[in-house]
């Protein structure tokens, strides 16, 4: 029975190219002797930094062939942060390899994480408890700058993501700016509600029957309606 080798290659933002980033792995594999044939290879367009080990479809798919294909010896990676970005799923990940004597190679930097008889190798065990702790604090700055950047922009008055609050539209520059039509609703809602003493539901009735709010339920808009008086 031929060895398999497995090559696990994953970016996390739009911007990353994939297919570079198996071909270059692809390389390394084939200069070790492995054939099209032999060859499992795992793609994956997911974040390492918002998902956890039991939701990466990737990680996932790669144990699986494991449990299930015994002529698998190796996995190939391009660099540690591929795997993950945080310590304790790439400790995880790296037990369940050690378990079943299965090799690690990692590109970008070059190290293996086994000796030729199964042992972990001591250097290949330093190369990855040095790069894990550094996938981990790049993954934590990163995270930062992006909370930085968030709360300048909410001082700002742009937008931080995801859509807009009701009332409001995004300009180019990445401002709030009022919707005259939704903000028309809101100041509707409130009078509706705190001088002529209307209910919500009665409300959402109306809304809905001049032709406002018609792609949810009563139920939903009523529900939107009390948010935006909790907002007051």
């Amino acid at each position: 029975m031929l060895n398999k080798a497995i090559v696990l290659s994953r970016v996390s933002t739009q911007y990353q190219d994939l297919t570079q980033q198996t071909n270059e792995v692809l390389r390394e594999v084939y200069k070790d002797g492995y054939r099209e044939r032999n060859i499992i290879i795992i793609e994956d367009k997911e974040s390492a930094i918002k998902l956890s080990e039991e939701e990466r479809h990737g990680l996932n798919k790669m144990k699986d062939y494991i449990n299930r294909d015994s002529s698998i010896r190796c996995v190939y990676i391009y660099e540690l942060s591929r795997l993950s970005r945080r310590q304790l799923v790439l400790f995880s990940i790296r037990d369940f390899l050690v378990d079943h004597k299965i090799q690690l190679i990692c590109l970008k930097p070059y190290f293996r994480l086994l000796e030729i008889d199964g042992s972990m190798s001591q250097t290949g065990s330093l190369m990855f408890s040095l790069f894990s702790s550094l996938s981990e604090s790049e993954m934590m700055l990163k995270k930062e700058r992006m909370m930085r950047g968030r709360r300048r922009n909410k001082e700002l008055g742009k937008s931080i993501g995801g859509r807009p609050p009701y009332g409001y539209n995004i300009n180019k520059d990445k401002r709030y700016i009022i919707d005259p039509v939704e903000s028309a609703i809101i100041k509707r809602i409130f009078n509706d509600y705190g001088y002529n003493n209307k209910s919500m539901k009665e409300i959402a009735i109306e809304l809905r029957e001049e032709g406002y709010f018609s792609n949810i339920t009563i139920k939903t808009t009523t529900n939107h309606i009390q948010k935006f008086l909790n907002k007051s």
